[in-house]
């Protein structure tokens, strides 16, 4: 009997194969159409994600020990609920938390609340419309202790070039100002500072901000991978003048020579100028000094400057001493 059928198809296809045929494409078009049409809705759907919790907390590790799972109620088309089933069946989503949705429970155990991870509800979930319902209300994980080093950052400010009459009004500020590095104990125990790449601006007349790129040490990990830095920038005017060289710390019975006698002062000042500099300024050679050096030779220092004196130099900046003994 189910050759007869069989015999029956064959013959009903030779005759009319063609009509079939297109029976056929428009029941698989019709199945398309409607595949398409319900892809187009959007759903209500439970979904659990894994997912793998990366945050910066000082003397931590990095990662979590653990994979965490995240389960809520979305609002979702069907395509994106198709695709988002398949994100993380391989490995599990990477979640980057702020420090400051991180916090303490106890020993190496930190939690975060459903309410932090309202940003975040894209990177884990997907392309869905909303979260309807978290039945994640609090999300805990470990962050083992790491063995580390707290370590100040250093600025690297050489390619930075000033218009004329331009400088920096204070030293360059980095924020933070200081890192934590991570590693075996040999490989932070010699790091004494963490440089950052090279700052480059060119004409400066004006005060920047920004950030930059710290150069990492082989085999360490670093706290974070960029600082903010502040350059002050101030315009200055320069102001020369000679002054007599005077003399601190000698004993009663000592007198102290110097020579030369007189040095030119080169002061540069926040512009505008509005008082002599040189007024209460005092610049001297300190007994002291001489005292500890092999060569009689002593570097001439400043006194009472006003505080809008960014820098000065000294021509000569050093002075022979001769010591002899007073009548």
């Amino acid at each position: 009997m189910g050759s007869d059928l069989v015999r029956k198809i064959k013959e009903l296809l030779r005759r009319d194969g063609r009509e079939w045929l297109l029976f056929l494409f428009c029941v698989a078009l019709s199945a398309g159409i409607w595949v398409v049409h319900n892809l187009a809705y959007d759903y209500s759907a439970d979904l659990n994600v894994p997912v793998l919790v990366k945050c910066n907390v000082e003397e931590h590790s990095a990662y979590a020990d653990d994979i965490c799972e995240v389960s809520a109620r979305c609002r979702v088309g069907g395509y994106a609920l198709i695709t988002s089933r398949g994100r993380y069946k391989s490995r599990p989503i990477e979640l980057q938390l702020d420090r400051s949705s991180v916090h303490y429970l106890k020993e190496d155990i930190f939690y975060t609340t459903s309410k932090d991870l309202q940003e975040h509800i894209h990177t884990v979930f997907g392309d869905v419309e909303s979260v309807e319902h978290f039945y994640t209300d609090t999300l805990f994980f470990r962050l083992p202790v790491e063995n580390s080093k707290k370590v100040p950052v250093v600025l690297h400010t050489e390619g930075v070039y000033f218009k004329p009459q331009y400088t920096f009004a204070s030293a360059p500020v980095a924020d933070p100002d200081s890192v934590y590095v991570y590693g075996d104990p040999e490989s932070i125990e010699s790091i004494s500072e963490i440089e950052s790449g090279f700052i480059k601006y060119y004409d400066l007349s004006s005060s920047k901000r920004g950030t930059v790129e710290l150069i990492a040490p082989p085999d360490v990990r670093l706290s974070r991978e960029t600082v903010g830095y502040s350059l002050p920038v101030v315009r200055y005017v320069s102001v020369n003048q000679n002054v007599k060289i005077q003399v601190r710390n000698v004993p009663s019975r000592r007198n102290l020579i110097v020579i030369p006698s007189e040095a030119e002062i080169s002061l540069d000042c926040t512009f505008p100028l509005r008082e002599d500099p040189f007024e209460d300024a005092v610049f001297y050679v300190d007994y002291k000094d001489y005292l500890s050096s092999h060569s009689g030779k002593c570097v001439l220092k400043a006194d009472k400057l006003p505080q809008y004196v960014l820098s000065w130099r000294a021509d000569p900046p050093v002075c022979e001493c001769v010591e002899e003994e007073r009548e």
